[in-house]
């Protein structure tokens, strides 16, 4: 699930196809109709699915995820770079499998508006020496699941926003595919 541009997914597929029978990536859903990453999936092959809120409401909305995740037949739901909410109904049927890429460490930098340039600028004015790219399971509330993988990621003197993006974004994807790959093994690293 993604909402912006959808470089994590292309990762994602690009690596599920590399493993070959290790995962696939079978969907992608969208927030928004004009989100870059939809584009992506149609290149790339992959079904996608605008599911907009303002379309839906919040109860239609998560009752939409849930019925599309499903017949889709998904085992595991990534959230990567998705900035909507989870409803319960989703969260009820997915228990325990859905899982979202975070960009620093938590619970810190975590919670709502702690997303893209807004988590990197609170990391560097914070003054700690290391951040990190991080991967937790979803509850019901912004960034507040069980961390389940934590790469540490240095910030480094001149660092900027998008310096220190580009190398958290680097050591995020490998280490959800690294994630995935565990999870679909049966086993979970911290690394």
């Amino acid at each position: 699930m993604a909402s912006g541009q959808g470089s994590t997914f292309a990762s994602l597929v690009a690596a599920g196809r590399r493993y070959g029978s290790v995962f696939e990536v079978v969907l992608l859903i969208s927030s928004g109709l004009q989100a870059p990453a939809l584009a992506a999936a149609s290149q790339l092959g992959v079904n996608a699915a605008p599911i907009v809120e303002g379309d839906h409401g919040p109860e239609g909305t998560d009752t939409e995820i849930e019925r599309v995740l499903s017949a889709a037949k998904v085992d595991l739901v990534v959230l990567a770079g998705y900035l909507r909410m989870i409803g319960p109904r989703t969260l009820g049927a997915f228990a325990g499998r859905i899982i979202n890429t975070h960009p620093a460490p938590l619970p810190r930098f975590g919670g709502k508006g702690m997303y893209g340039e807004h988590v990197h600028r609170a990391v560097l004015e914070s003054g700690i020496s290391n951040s990190s790219a991080t991967i937790h399971l979803v509850d019901a509330d912004y960034d507040s699941g069980s961390v389940i993988a934590e790469r540490g990621v240095p910030v480094l003197k001149g660092d900027d926003v998008e310096s220190l993006k580009a190398r958290v974004q680097v050591a995020e994807k490998d280490l959800l595919v690294r994630t995935i790959k565990d999870w679909a093994a049966g086993t979970r690293s911290s690394s």
